[in-house]
């Protein structure tokens, strides 16, 4: 049936919209909570994780920092006997003793060689120590970024329950207008129905066309009928009645007589 949109439904159409705006008002309430818990949570597991890498960072900056400076005073110490043994070889060469100069080079060579390694192990225990304290300030960082998130989701939280709540005041106006508009519309409705009805009676569309046929009323109050196409009641060879408001004799093309004008 097609007819223009009357008040009634205007205002039921009003009702739909009110409601389906108080639904996603819910719907981004139990969103932006859902965020927010998510954010709290892992705000706490990680703020758990960042307390035990600085804990383990300071494990061990203790464990390796001594052995840190005992390994520094070794390398120092054969770094020294390093460089005399090297003099030694030096002033031995001059003196044509090669035995001597043979000795100290090859002392020389060992403590060289002996700093190299406590100098390996020394850089080691730094990289370690370094590389806790790096993974302490990455949790820190981290945790500093999701601080931010989980204020950043309860502002969200508090703008969504405000404009719930102001949804929500209205929602029992809401419900009231549901009703009187249901009983508006189903009442407009059976005055429609009745309507159409007349207005078939009047014209005297065919018993066979009756439950096909389209109703439409212009603004001037000028109501068309169609039926009988092919396929669908407009379709090709469709039947046209016009019904004049003005009270002229109604027009009428049967199915398959072309058009009226």
């Amino acid at each position: 049936m097609l007819y223009k949109l009357e008040p009634a439904e205007a205002e039921a159409q009003v009702y739909s919209r009110g409601l389906d705006t108080l639904f996603a008002a819910k719907q981004r309430l139990a969103g932006a909570k859902s965020n927010h818990e998510t954010a709290t949570r892992k705000l706490t597991q990680m703020g758990n994780d960042c307390q035990a890498a600085w804990e383990t960072h300071g494990r061990v900056r203790r464990g390796n920092g001594r052995r840190v400076r005992e390994l520094y005073l070794k390398e120092r110490k054969a770094k020294r006997r390093r460089s005399r043994e090297y003099s030694r070889h030096t002033l031995s060469t001059q003196h044509g003793d090669e035995g001597a100069a043979a000795r100290s080079r090859q002392l020389a060579d060992r403590y060289a060689e002996a700093a190299l390694d406590i100098n390996v192990k020394r850089i080691q225990l730094e990289a370690e120590t370094r590389k806790a304290f790096e993974a302490a300030i990455q949790l820190r960082n981290t945790v500093r970024r999701l601080r931010q998130t989980v204020e950043q989701t309860a502002a969200e939280l508090r703008a969504a329950e405000l404009a719930c709540k102001a949804f929500l005041v209205r929602e029992p106006s809401f419900r009231q207008f549901a009703d009187e508009t249901r009983e508006s519309y189903e009442a407009r409705q059976i005055f429609l129905q009745a309507r159409r009805r007349r207005f078939i009676d009047e014209i005297g569309i065919p018993e066979e066309y009756r439950e096909e046929v389209r109703v439409s009323e212009d603004s001037n109050g000028d109501v068309s009928f169609y039926f009988g196409g092919t396929e669908a009641y407009n379709d090709t060879d469709h039947a046209h009645y016009i019904l004049f408001a003005s009270g002229k004799p109604p027009l009428k093309r049967p199915p398959g007589r072309g058009r009226l004008f």
